[in-house]
């Protein structure tokens, strides 16, 4: 029993050892976990004190995921001035990023701003083609009918909207 012991032990010094997960990625992690369980205002509070850090980050991409996913868990608890104001620093930080673009642009929906919901889904598209792929944004933030579930599929049904209105 001791000798099974040891072993799995050791097994995970070693599985730890080559999988080193960063103090980032463990509070990321965290926030993402509050998320999932629906604890919003944890997952708000996780975070910002992400953000109050001083990480060395790898690039403007990984600090714009912050403000993204806060502006996220903003927007499913309808704080949608919050939400709209992380966006805009993200897309200040990294403005190549077309995810930042794809959740304004749920936001503006969401907000019946349909006009700049078009904008930011092409500028989405336009910066990252992957975005408007099956399984998409849609079914996990926008109220979804069931045959948009893409920005591009949303698009085409916007600007259709548009025109006949």
């Amino acid at each position: 029993m001791k000798r099974s012991a040891l072993t799995v032990f050791t097994a995970m010094m070693v599985f730890s050892a080559c999988v080193r997960v960063t103090p980032f990625e463990e509070d990321m992690n965290r926030a993402g976990r509050f998320f999932k369980e629906e604890k919003y205002a944890e997952a708000v509070r996780t975070f910002t004190e992400i953000l109050d850090k001083d990480y060395e980050l790898e690039s403007p991409a990984h600090e714009a995921s912050i403000y993204v996913n806060r502006g996220n868990v903003y927007q499913i608890m309808n704080r949608y001035d919050d939400a709209l104001r992380d966006y805009n620093v993200a897309i200040k930080i990294a403005p190549d990023i077309g995810e930042p673009y794809a959740n304004r642009g749920v936001l503006y929906d969401h907000m019946e701003q349909y006009e700049k919901a078009v904008a930011d889904y092409t500028k989405a598209l336009e910066l990252n083609e992957e975005l408007g792929e099956p399984p998409g944004i849609f079914r996990r933030i926008l109220y979804n009918p069931s045959n948009i579930h893409t920005i591009k599929d949303r698009l085409e049904f916007l600007e259709g909207f548009m025109k006949a209105h």
